[in-house]
């Protein structure tokens, strides 16, 4: 579709898309709460107390959605998604130590310096 119409479109219509879904699934879990675990469930007050990090996930994931189709083309597809890994596993490192206070250790840590240096890797020309 990016191709025919161009990346700004194809987003807005896969965006609305996953914008009905989201609506569908919401609907689906607060008539069947009973069909889910509880992770999913609405809870007392949703709504309330609303933080402005809380929109941090849906800029991450529009940011991905938007820029992996142009560094695909730009660097080719295996490039983008060893390097989006790589980002990954070091992001995920650093929520783990700073909220949710796992500490680091030197596997951990070796296994992100390896993800890193195979993503960097895979830049290298011939």
């Amino acid at each position: 579709m990016a191709k025919d119409w161009g990346l700004a479109p194809a987003l807005l219509i896969n965006n609305f898309i996953i914008f009905l879904m989201g609506i569908g699934f919401v609907a689906l879990v607060y008539f069947f709460p009973e069909k889910f675990p509880e992770i999913f469930r609405i809870r007392a007050g949703a709504g309330r107390g609303f933080r402005f990090w809380y929109l941090t996930p849906a800029v991450c994931g529009f940011l991905i959605v938007t820029l992996i189709p142009w560094a695909m083309e730009q660097m080719g597809a295996v490039k983008v998604f060893l390097a989006l890994i790589a980002i990954q596993i070091v992001a995920s490192m650093l929520w783990d130590y700073f909220i949710e206070a796992i500490p680091l250790n030197r596997f951990r840590l070796a296994g992100a310096a390896l993800a890193v240096i195979g993503a960097y890797i895979t830049t290298l020309k011939r």
